[in-house]
């Protein structure tokens, strides 16, 4: 297995808890850890932390204004991207067609 890399930026950890769980228990926090990209201990350790009110909370970034309008600023982006990308996508089908094909888009146009 391997070691993953502390991001906690503090002092090492050296001491070993020893943490009693059921199964349910142990399929929840290596879930939590797992959905965090964080080991168990360090997923314990801000648990623990923001529980005593010591850790900042992210969530309530979530919803604030600057938050949603990058949101929407990212949603119109790809949507622009979209466009680009049928636009791209016209233009190198047109660049492939041959007079013949051109002579008979005209041909239906005048009909």
């Amino acid at each position: 297995m391997r070691k993953r890399s502390s991001k906690g930026g503090g002092a090492q950890r050296s001491i070993q808890v020893h943490l009693m769980v059921n199964e349910e228990e142990a399929a929840m926090i290596r879930a939590a850890a797992r959905k965090r990209n964080q080991t168990v201990s360090l997923t314990i350790i801000e648990a623990v932390k923001l529980l005593e009110g010591s850790l900042y909370v992210e969530e309530e970034e979530h919803d604030s204004p600057t938050v949603q309008a990058l949101r929407e600023i990212e949603y119109q982006l790809r949507r622009i991207g979209r466009n680009v990308n049928q636009i791209a996508h016209n233009a190198n089908r047109e660049m492939n067609a041959t007079i013949e094909d051109e002579a008979l888009r005209l041909s239906r146009e005048q009909a």
